[in-house]
């Protein structure tokens, strides 16, 4: 009976343990982006679009932690970081845009997305900031 719970215990902690957290994708609350969809994310971040058809530039911001950079990046424009950087790396080189900005943390985030209302980045909690609000979440 003792080894019984002892393995419905830690089978519970293993699938505890794999769970992830959501991915908010948000903007300044005065951002001109109001429907996404998962695939206008992932066409901005492989700089596929780069502006609003209103003609507004759309900056993507991107994230140093790698955690959650890795989980964004797989989940959503389904590339590993490697093949992400490699990719940005032909654009650049190729003069066709600037990368991403990138941001060290929450604070970092809100700031620029505030100075840059066309901005779009992403975090792992909903914003607590009323500055910011949420476009999409893509599911942990």
């Amino acid at each position: 009976m003792i080894r019984t719970w002892r393995w419905i215990i830690l089978t519970l902690l293993m699938v505890a343990g794999s769970v992830q957290a959501d991915i908010y994708v948000v903007v300044h609350r005065d951002s001109p982006l109001t429907r996404v969809t998962p695939e206008l994310i992932r066409d901005l971040y492989l700089a596929r679009v780069q502006s609003l058809p209103s003609g507004e530039r759309l900056i993507p911001v991107d994230r140093a932690d790698e955690a959650l950079r890795a989980r964004f990046i797989e989940s959503l424009i389904g590339m590993d970081v490697r093949r992400f950087d490699a990719y940005w790396a032909r654009l650049v080189f190729a003069g066709r845009v600037l990368p991403p900005v990138k941001v060290e943390s929450e604070d970092q985030l809100s700031g620029t997305l505030s100075e840059r209302p066309t901005a779009v980045g992403y975090t792992d909690r909903p914003p607590a900031s009323a500055e910011l609000r949420t476009v999409l979440v893509i599911p942990g």
